[in-house]
């Protein structure tokens, strides 16, 4: 599949993603938190933690110092 990348966004390619949910408790967890951002919890005195891992092809990334 080809894209086009808009003006104001860049698309990046990958061939595999693995994402994974865990139910924290939030008041054992809200102290990794910034103080900027608030814990949405799922009920009372729980969380969600997502995990998302990417798998990008050599050069998907287009040009990166040394990324890859």
């Amino acid at each position: 599949m080809k894209h086009t990348p808009g003006e104001n966004f860049l698309v990046w390619e990958f061939d595999f993603a693995l994402t994974t949910f865990f139910e924290v408790e939030t008041d054992l967890f809200q102290q990794h938190i910034p103080s900027r951002l608030n814990l949405m919890e799922v009920s009372p005195g729980v969380g969600l933690v997502n995990i998302t891992a990417f798998n990008f092809p050599e050069g998907a990334l287009g040009e990166l110092p040394q990324f890859q």
